[in-house]
């Protein structure tokens, strides 16, 4: 399924699978492909990647499944996606 959200290493547009979103460029060589589940809950949204094109790294906050905060960074380097995580209580 093609998504609203824009790959922000070409502009494409970004595809949704079951588990990943992938560019739609990746015949050309673009190779952003994340994961939208990380450690069993769903992490990233359309919104969080389509604001990733204005900053350089978004800033949420997670629940995780034994009921402790988590304060993400996500930002984009290179081909990957990086994740800097505080938990905080």
């Amino acid at each position: 399924m093609i998504t609203k959200a824009k790959c922000p290493k070409c502009g494409g547009y970004l595809k949704r699978t079951e588990r990943t979103y992938y560019c739609s460029n990746r015949r050309w060589g673009c190779k952003f492909s994340p994961w939208i589940y990380y450690g069993g809950r769903r992490l990233l949204t359309v919104k969080l990647i389509n604001e990733m094109h204005k900053k350089d790294y978004v800033e949420c906050y997670h629940k995780k499944k034994n009921g402790k905060m988590m304060h993400l960074r996500l930002m984009f380097r290179e081909d990957r996606l990086d994740i800097d995580c505080e938990i905080l209580n």
